[in-house]
Order: C-alpha cells, then structure tokens, then sequence
C-alpha cells in the first residue's frame, strides 16, 4: 500500500447491534419473566434505518475525498445480512408483536379430599403461590395465545386428591429455563 492510500475503517455497525442483542438478551436472562421478543419484533426496522443512516454518513463524508478508499455501494455481505434481517424481522413481527395477552379464571373445590397433591407444568412464566384462598385453587392465568392456554385437571381418590396445573410448550422462550 503506497502512502498516499487513506486507510478507511468500515463502519462500526455489526459491532454495536452485537452489544445491544447480546445486552438485551443478557437482561432477559437476569430478568426470566421478561420476553424481548415483543420487544424485537416491534422496533426490529429502526437497525434498517440505522444501518441507512451510516451508509449515508459515509457517503456524505467521503464524497469530496477522492483519495479515499471504500466501497460506494452495498457489498455482497451487507446484501445478505439485509436479506435475512428482513426475512427474520417479518417473520418475528407475525408471530409475536400481534398477540394479545388473554385471561382465563379458575376455580376448583376440594370436593371431600382430605390432601391434595398439586404438580404444575410450565416451563417460564410467573406463578404466585398464597394461602387464605376458601376453595382449593382460586387462579388467575394471564398468556397470549390458544396453544399457552393452561389447563386444570383435579381428580379425588378416596380422601386423596391429585391437581394438575400444565401450560403448554409454544413459541420462542429467552433465558434460562429454557
């Protein structure tokens, strides 16, 4: 390389959307109960516009510099990276950012058992257990679509009696109870 040659450094984007992915996704690891995916499905174009907006920056800022070297259009692994952002974006905003959160009450009665063993399925979410309640499970369950919905069974044998608490498996979980 002769010593005329400007050396130019590429702009510091796929650096910065790692920092930010990986923060974000190390929050939701510390905080279980939080899903980024709303989150990322909902603002997931503002990296294309960021992404636009460095291009420009470049652009503007190299035009009057003849002896800079760089690219002036997009390269072959920008294209790419762009392609498969769009794809995944799409793809995230149909099936996440469009759900609405549903609520469902339940209530069981003892019906005569004198214990209860209780097993609960989920694999994250949120639950509060407490006591004081005047049947034998007075719930509240809060999901966001028909394949989460929880579902209850309780049977009495004799004076025991077996409850049953299972959310299904469906969709992206983030964090580790994955």
């Amino acid at each position: 390389m002769s010593k005329d040659t400007v050396y130019r450094r590429g702009p510091i984007v796929g650096a910065l959307l790692l920092i930010a992915f990986g923060a974000l996704f190390l929050y939701a690891n510390f905080r279980p109960e939080w899903n980024p995916w709303p989150l990322v499905s909902r603002y997931w174009p503002l990296l294309l516009i960021f992404l636009g907006l460095v291009k420009l920056r470049d652009h503007f800022r190299l035009r009057g510099r003849p002896e800079a070297a760089g690219t002036t259009g997009l390269t072959g692994g920008a294209i790419a990276v762009l392609i498969l952002l769009l794809l995944f974006g799409v793809a995230l905003s149909r099936g996440v950012g469009t759900r609405h959160e549903l609520h469902q009450a339940e209530s069981v009665e003892r019906r005569g058992a004198d214990s209860v063993s209780v097993l609960i399925k989920m694999l994250a979410g949120e639950l509060r257990v407490a006591g004081g309640a005047n049947k034998l499970l007075e719930a509240d369950f809060y999901y966001t679509g028909a394949g989460e919905k929880p579902s209850v069974a309780y049977d009495v044998t004799g004076n025991q009696g077996r409850l049953t608490v299972a959310q299904p498996d469906a969709g992206i979980h983030v964090g580790p109870n994955t």
